[in-house]
This record gives C-alpha cells, sequence and structure tokens, in this order.
C-alpha cells in the first residue's frame, strides 16, 4: 500500500516532456492584487519491485503585479529513472511580460528556453510577441483567445539545428468549482507559418483541490502532436502525460 500511495502522488506515464509549456493556470494566484506572489511544487516517488524506478519533479513559479503590468517568471524539471538508466529528463525556464491595453485585451512578450532527452532536444530557444483576449465572461467562468508570433531555434541531439517562425494560438478556459477547486484547460496550435502542416497541437487539462490553505493536489493530462517532418525517426508524434503532484502556494 505504501507504494501504491507513494506511486500515486507522483506517477508519469508516456512523458510528454514538455515540448509546449502551458502558463495559464500558473498566472492566477495574484488575481487583481499588487505585488509579489509565487509557488512551488515538489514531487518525489520509489518503487522496488523486480526494478527500482525513481521519479522526481520540481516546479518554482514567481509573479508581479503592479496596475497594469504583470511578470511571470517560471521553471521546472522533471527525471524518470529505471535502474540507474534514464527514461525520461527534461527542464525548461520561461519568462513572460503582460502588459493591459485595454480592460479585455492584453500585450504579451515572452521567452523561453528548454532540453529534453528523451525527444532528442538538446536545447530550444524562443521568443514572441502577441496578443490576448478576455472572452465575456460564461456563467461566471473566464475564457481566453491568445494569438502571437514566436520564433523558435532546435538545436537536436543528432547535431541539426531547426528554426522556425510559428504562430501561437490558444483558447483557454478557467472553471471554478466548490471549496476553492478549479479546472483548468488550454489547448495551442502552433502551425509554422510558410508550411502549416508542419504544426504541433497540444492540450492541458489539471484538476486542483484544497487540501489546506496552502497546500494543494493536482491532477494533469497533458497531449502533443508535433507534425514537424524533420523529428528523428525515434521520436513520436504524439505523446502524453499523466501527473499527479502537491503544490504549496506562498
Amino acid at each position: 500500500m505504501k507504494r501504491l500511495l507513494c506511486l500515486f502522488f507522483v506517477c508519469t506515464l508516456h512523458s510528454v516532456c514538455a515540448q509546449i509549456i502551458n502558463i495559464e493556470d500558473r498566472r492566477t494566484s495574484l488575481k487583481d492584487s499588487i505585488g509579489f506572489g509565487g509557488s512551488a511544487d515538489i514531487g518525489f516517488s520509489m518503487l522496488q519491485n523486480t526494478r527500482q524506478i525513481l521519479t522526481g519533479k520540481v516546479g518554482v513559479q514567481l509573479e508581479f503585479a503592479n496596475k497594469k503590468h504583470f511578470l511571470l517568471a517560471i521553471g521546472g524539471y522533471n527525471a524518470l529513472q529505471a535502474d540507474g538508466q534514464k527514461l525520461s529528463n527534461d527542464g525548461f525556464a520561461h519568462l513572460r511580460y503582460n502588459y493591459d491595453l485595454r480592460t479585455v485585451w492584453v500585450g504579451e512578450l515572452f521567452g523561453q528556453m528548454q532540453y529534453n532527452e528523451l525527444l532528442r532536444i538538446r536545447r530550444r530557444t524562443l521568443g514572441g510577441a502577441g496578443v490576448r483576449l478576455k472572452l465575456r465572461p460564461l456563467l461566471g467562468q473566464r475564457v481566453y483567445l491568445g494569438a502571437s508570433y514566436l520564433y523558435e531555434v532546435n538545436e537536436l541531439s543528432n547535431g541539426l539545428t531547426l528554426r522556425y517562425h510559428r504562430m501561437n494560438n490558444y483558447l483557454s478556459f478557467h472553471l471554478k468549482l466548490p471549496r476553492e477547486s478549479k479546472f483548468v484547460s488550454t489547448t495551442y496550435y502552433q502551425p509554422v507559418i510558410t508550411h502549416f502542416a508542419n504544426a504541433r497541437l497540444a492540450t492541458e487539462n489539471t484538476l486542483q483541490f484544497k487540501i489546506t490553505q496552502k497546500l494543494s493536489f493536482r491532477t494533469t493530462f497533458s497531449l502533443v502532436f508535433d507534425g514537424d517532418p524533420m523529428l528523428p525517426t525515434e521520436v513520436p508524434n504524439t505523446t502524453y502525460q499523466i501527473t499527479n503532484a502537491l503544490r504549496w502556494d506562498f
């Protein structure tokens, strides 16, 4: 039973390895307040039967809001190891700046760096800018549309470097549930501007329950399809991930 509980709190299935970093459920801790805020996620499990399996996850988020300005910095690291062999190893850092243009329009600037051993990404660097639209509230919930341009450089483990100009479009909604729980769903569509068949499609869905005022339990399902014909042949086009973790807000 102890092993099952340990595995339940941090479980990873067919790691999606963060091809697209979803920040939609991570920019809400300050809400309409002014000042600094943040959160930290940490999870670890060890399972020993016929094999020894270790999993770990660390995430940090910092936010600053001041009237029309909003700054968000997040980072994360995930690892999965079985009998000393790495099955997953990825990390990222993301920085985003928002400026309120009008009541429902927001301008965005962002930059990101990440790596992923399993998907043969030695380094991916990207930056971009765009706008974000807050739609009319639906039954008291929040719905957002985003559209931006991004430029990315992918350095692969086979020595190949891929450079793309992409559109970055997303739809996100935040559903408030009883007892301060919430459900956040975001879907991204990122086609190469000159070749729409070369596109990434991703969805991430998170359900969060409050345990105490500061401590929450989160379960997330993510799926990514990447239609890039230049990907290494051993990398699948479709990957998915299920994670369970605890979050501490400060």
